[in-house]
């Protein structure tokens, strides 16, 4: 259970602190302080990666703060909140990058059964995944993930070059699927980064559940009003003075504003590294 944040710029790249403000910014910080369990950041800048991994929350570790400032083209921000559990090392930090695609997820994917982390091999290996050794029920989703995008990319000829949105889309909606026949209630919401796009996906049972820990952490920080919107997406797009445009995604937890879009269950937003534009895909269609 965690916090996603990604965005993109078009033009002159800005920091996160000069394109959102400081409210907004330290109120996604702030939320590591239930979302606790260390959090991880890939971003871009002037056709370079970068990335950082912790298992310090957020709000106690100084890098934080200095990613806030520092200027940027793209950027894609996980605060972790284990699944009950599930090791805190860094090898179960998000995002998850491979191959040039990252890759971060906020649910649990679990069932009465328990966990999917803690299926037996054979489980794994009717997956594909035949040499996963992972103690992660994200690592799993995000292992599952890249290997149906890999089949995809065959499939659609894009095998060596950057994967196109379809390519992805498709690769999401096997992976999908698959995990759903025996985790429907589990959240599947993802945010996906490749070297031309940024994607966020909202993916969960219509009435999800929340469960009492949730429950307890959020009404401990003062934050119960937003359990009923915990697993939301939202999405937004601001100009600036200067010409540039900068696409935002990020799960709910931000200030209320109205220039936030809500995005719709089972679906993708998609951002342009090229021009920041932005675009919605049915994980039905």
């Amino acid at each position: 259970m965690c916090r996603l944040f990604a965005y993109v710029h078009s033009g002159s790249a800005k920091s996160m602190r000069e394109t959102l403000g400081d409210r907004l910014v330290d109120e996604f910080r702030q939320l590591a302080e239930v979302h606790r369990d260390g959090w991880g950041a890939v971003w871009g800048s002037s056709g370079a990666l970068s990335s950082y991994l912790s298992t310090k929350p957020a709000t106690q570790d100084p890098m934080f703060d200095a990613l806030t400032t520092q200027v940027v083209d793209s950027v894609l921000v996980h605060e972790r909140w284990a699944s009950p559990g599930i090791g805190l090392q860094l090898d179960n930090q998000q995002p998850f990058t491979a191959g040039g695609v990252t890759f971060a997820h906020n649910g649990t994917i679990s069932n009465d059964d328990g966990n999917l982390v803690h299926r037996p091999a054979a489980y794994r290996e009717s997956l594909g995944l035949f040499q996963s050794t992972t103690m992660s029920d994200s690592r799993i989703y995000a292992d599952l993930f890249l290997l149906r995008l890999e089949e995809q990319r065959r499939y659609s000829t894009s095998e060596g070059r950057p994967p196109s949105v379809d390519d992805v889309k498709q690769a999401l909606v096997k992976t999908l699927a698959q995990l759903r026949m025996d985790y429907p209630d589990a959240s599947f919401n993802n945010m996906i980064e490749t070297s031309d796009f940024t994607f966020a996906t909202r993916a969960h049972a219509n009435q999800p559940k929340y469960s009492d820990g949730l429950r307890r952490g959020y009404e401990a920080a003062g934050w119960a009003h937003r359990i009923d919107d915990y697993y939301e997406l939202g999405y937004t797009s601001i100009s600036h003075a200067d010409g540039s445009v900068t696409s935002v995604a990020s799960s709910s937890g931000y200030p209320a504003s109205d220039h936030w879009t809500k995005l719709p269950n089972n679906t993708i937003f998609v951002l342009s590294h090229r021009d920041a534009s932005i675009q919605t895909l049915s994980l039905e269609a």
